[in-house]
């Protein structure tokens, strides 16, 4: 009987980080590509032996396609070419960031590389207003059942759970005092407005005010760029503190460096450290109710909010439109503005949701995640991709 022939290949790549989230990331997936028949392989970039790893894979069968969350391992060259073009494989820039973030790692110059954004905003911002070359994909996060949470709700030991890293919004005050009249005008008035309402596209109402002010809008203005950037992060920056604001006077755990600027005084919750991956995600199975801020966009959802709902606990999050599309009829799942009277209309949600002990279906909820992110679909968008790349790429 001839022997069975290989699996095709798929090679995720990492790297380091503060808590291992992206080797974690991509053992998920390669897991995932796995249970769909498919050999998948970790390349770690700060392990020594990589680069004679990384060939030895692909000199002996040709990849399927690669691909690295961030855009790890994208830019690798081989002679000062694209290592991708070179050896005709596809490569995946797995990325949940906007692309003024850090334009390189979003326009890498070969065929064979594409961006793939798990936030609609951000794909729009790349298509709308980059100039520079490189493919763009959307992508969808993928959900697959794992076994059921072992406790109950009410069994829980946490009732509120934050893992975020703070960051205090007065950290942009010298860069914005820097802003010339005309860009501090724009940026205060857009972000009254995304401040008083989450059902903006960020990107393009500061295009919108840019315009009118006769400046630019795309990569090449560094006022535009300027703008859009310190928008996002003062808005990811200031509903981060305005949670924890909130929180600290529950009976909560907040998981995560960089808080040190909020006031403790006569706080009841308790304020931990940074901690890898594997120790922190445990605790969202024994925790009630999982929190989480976004960054501003308002199609895509955080991977906090996922992990709450996966684990069994009430995931609370500002809303958005995505999450009004996908989570808005869970039981277990909470939406929030951060207009006026937030923190008593959350309280009372809550109060009611602890009056019933919970009082949803988890089940249900696991179930909905399954059909509302397939993971055999998020397979499929890979395997047609990289069949369009090869073909167009020649």
């Amino acid at each position: 009987m001839p022997p069975a022939p290989p699996k095709p290949l798929v090679i995720g790549f990492t790297g380091e980080n503060a808590n291992g989230a992206l080797a974690a990331g991509t053992q998920y997936l390669n897991w995932v590509f796995s249970t769909y028949g498919m050999e998948a392989q970790q390349i770690n970039l700060f392990d020594a032996d990589w680069v004679g790893r990384l060939r030895a894979l692909v000199e002996e069968r040709t990849p399927l396609f690669c691909y690295g969350h961030a855009g790890v391992g994208a830019g690798l060259r081989n002679d000062n070419r694209s290592f991708w073009t070179d050896y005709k494989v596809p490569f995946f820039s797995l990325m949940y960031d906007h692309p003024f973030c850090n334009l390189p790692n979003h326009t890498i110059d070969s065929p064979y590389v594409a961006a793939c954004y798990f936030i609609g905003d951000f794909l729009e911002a790349r298509l709308n207003f980059v100039r520079q070359p490189g493919r763009a994909y959307a992508m969808r996060d993928s959900f697959v059942a794992s076994d059921a949470p072992n406790k109950t709700w009410m069994q829980r030991e946490i009732p509120y759970l934050l893992v975020k890293t703070g960051y205090n919004p007065a950290r942009l005050m010298p860069a914005l005092e820097a802003l010339s009249a005309a860009e501090r005008a724009i940026f205060d008035a857009c972000l009254s407005l995304l401040q008083g309402s989450a059902d903006y596209n960020l990107t393009l109402l500061a295009a919108e005010h840019c315009r009118a002010a006769g400046i630019e809008t795309h990569d090449g203005d560094a006022r535009f760029v300027r703008i859009v950037l310190l928008l996002e992060r003062y808005m990811r920056d200031w509903r981060g503190s305005q949670l924890v604001e909130w929180l600290k006077h529950k009976d909560a755990v907040i998981v995560g460096d960089g808080w040190d600027f909020i006031d403790k005084t006569d706080a009841k919750a308790r304020f931990l450290p940074s901690m890898p991956v594997h120790d922190y995600w445990p605790l969202n199975g024994n925790s009630r109710f999982v929190f989480n801020a976004n960054p501003y966009f308002r199609d895509g959802c955080h991977e906090r909010v996922l992990a709450g709902l996966q684990c069994g606990a009430v995931a609370v999050t500002d809303r958005n439109r995505f999450s009004d599309n996908v989570f808005a009829d869970m039981g277990n799942f909470v939406g929030f503005d951060w207009n006026a009277g937030w923190r008593e209309r959350l309280d009372a949600r809550i109060t009611e949701i602890e009056a019933k002990g919970g009082g949803f279906d988890a089940d249900g909820a696991r179930q909905h995640l399954a059909a509302a992110f397939p993971a055999e679909a998020f397979v499929v968008r890979f395997l047609t991709a990289a069949k369009e790349i090869r073909q167009s790429a020649g």
